[in-house]
């Protein structure tokens, strides 16, 4: 059989002082009322919090948004106007301005670059490389291509002496 539940004669029941039900049914009891013009009030101040903070989240996102398109765009100009520069080493000109004929300059467009470097390395394993002896030693070979990559990717400005050399 189960367990029934010891049931409480309602005597046996510790009693409360009457004061105590009292002030203590006073604590739920419901408050006063609360007119409908003020309550009306103090929602429709609420509501105006709410939509200032709403607006300034989102102007915040369309400042942060704009600043991001701009990036974008000065990224791009940037980028569109150093399309056309490459990182080659400098030429060396004669005294009226004009380009000299640069060692190194293998596809004689003015400027050593890792395509001459390319380029030259083609000559070399074709063996029709007979004029492009950049490091001076009577042979057109690999060392050549390395010495041309080495002017191509130098970075200081002085990379390539007034012959067009290497240093």
């Amino acid at each position: 059989m189960p367990d029934r539940p010891v049931q409480t004669d309602p005597v046996d029941e510790p009693q409360l002082p009457a004061g105590l039900v009292e002030a203590l049914g006073g604590l739920y009891r419901a408050g006063p009322e609360v007119p409908a013009g003020i309550d009306r009030a103090i929602l429709a101040g609420a509501r105006a919090g709410y939509l200032r903070r709403r607006r300034f989240w989102l102007a915040a996102r369309a400042v942060g948004a704009t600043a991001a398109a701009a990036a974008a765009i000065a990224i791009a100009v940037v980028a569109y106007r150093d399309r056309g520069r490459s990182a080659s080493a400098p030429v060396a000109t004669t005294q009226g301005g004009a380009r000299a004929a640069a060692r190194g300059d293998v596809d004689g467009n003015g400027r050593v670059d890792i395509l001459d470097a390319f380029l030259l390395a083609r000559k070399v394993q074709a063996g029709a490389a007979t004029a492009d002896d950049v490091n001076g030693d009577g042979v057109v070979d690999r060392r050549d291509v390395d010495a041309v990559a080495r002017i191509a990717v130098r970075v200081d400005a002085g990379a390539a002496d007034a012959k067009g050399g290497v240093r």
